[in-house]
């Protein structure tokens, strides 16, 4: 692995995803880094690797999180559909 952080490679995807103006994916970027940020001030604490990857599993297994395909048939929610994209996103950054 990198000596890159994992908080510096969701910035440089959100970069990425800015310049591709890929709307999607840089929604769900978003709301990875605001994730953090709320635990950052919260617990007044700078996230490491380990902490970013229990927040990005806890992320991956809410409730809501797991129904992204059962909500976009009923009424497709600009919400479901970055839930979708962050389980994409999470399964292709951490896979080896």
């Amino acid at each position: 692995m990198s000596d890159e952080s994992l908080k510096a490679t969701i910035t440089a995807a959100m970069k990425a995803a800015m310049k591709a103006r890929d709307k999607e994916r840089l929604g769900t970027i978003r709301l990875i880094q605001s994730d953090f940020k709320r635990i950052e001030v919260d617990e007044r604490i700078e996230i490491d690797d380990a902490r970013a990857l229990a927040v990005l599993d806890k992320m991956a297994t809410r409730k809501t999180r797991r129904r992204p395909a059962q909500m976009s048939d009923d009424g497709s929610t600009s919400t479901s559909i970055l839930m979708s994209a962050f389980q994409k996103m999470t399964m292709t950054t951490t896979t080896p």
